[in-house]
């Protein structure tokens, strides 16, 4: 184990048992994977229309799923450390990315914005629900100049991979990714999608 778990417990006086079993290891073979290359585990949402799309020609993006199925995604967000989006998304949807159920708490909200171009007085920037990383190579943001829920991380590489490390060494272990066409496909090219 690389936690000190095992001693804690047997310090109390708790018997510790240690088992390998093949199927809970199949079970969670990403979470292994995502632990040992100390990545943050990811999951995709992708919802598409049935001719491919995630928004209309001109660019308007809207739920395209029935209610149920709004429910599912909160589901999946409050299972998440993190819920990630891209500038666009945050640019042309305004969205809050909170999960709307009871929970004990909201996910930290996350935005791959490389060049910086955001919209501060945006829902996720401005409602104090839960922090918000924005990962960016742009040198010029500043946190102390936005909201204090907000964080700037300045990467000279915002690869998905390198934002991935980062956000693991943060300790989220997870994140839910809600985003447009370009981010979802950065996130398919780097091969690091679990779910």
């Amino acid at each position: 184990l690389d936690s000190p778990g095992d001693e804690i417990l047997t310090e109390a006086g708790i018997e510790v048992e240690y088992q390998h079993d093949a199927q809970a290891e199949a079970m969670n073979t990403d979470f292994f994977k995502a632990k040992q290359a100390q990545i943050t585990e990811v999951t995709l949402n992708l919802s598409v229309s049935l001719d491919g799309k995630q928004a209309t020609d001109n660019g308007q993006s809207k739920w395209i799923t029935n209610p149920g199925v709004k429910q599912d995604v909160f589901k999946h967000r409050a299972r998440h450390d993190a819920i990630l989006t891209g500038a666009g998304t945050v640019q042309a949807d305004n969205p809050s990315l909170t999960v709307r159920l009871e929970v004990e708490r909201q996910p930290v909200r996350v935005v791959l914005a490389r060049s910086g171009h955001l919209d501060f007085t945006q829902t996720l920037f401005t409602d104090q629900q839960t922090p918000v990383l924005v990962y960016t190579e742009n040198t010029q943001l500043k946190t102390k100049e936005h909201g204090s829920n907000i964080q700037i991380i300045v990467l000279d590489d915002c690869s998905i991979e390198t934002i991935l490390k980062d956000l693991y060494q943060r300790g989220i272990g997870s994140v839910y990714v809600e985003a447009g066409p370009k981010v979802t496909s950065q996130f398919l090219q780097s091969q690091c999608v679990q779910t």
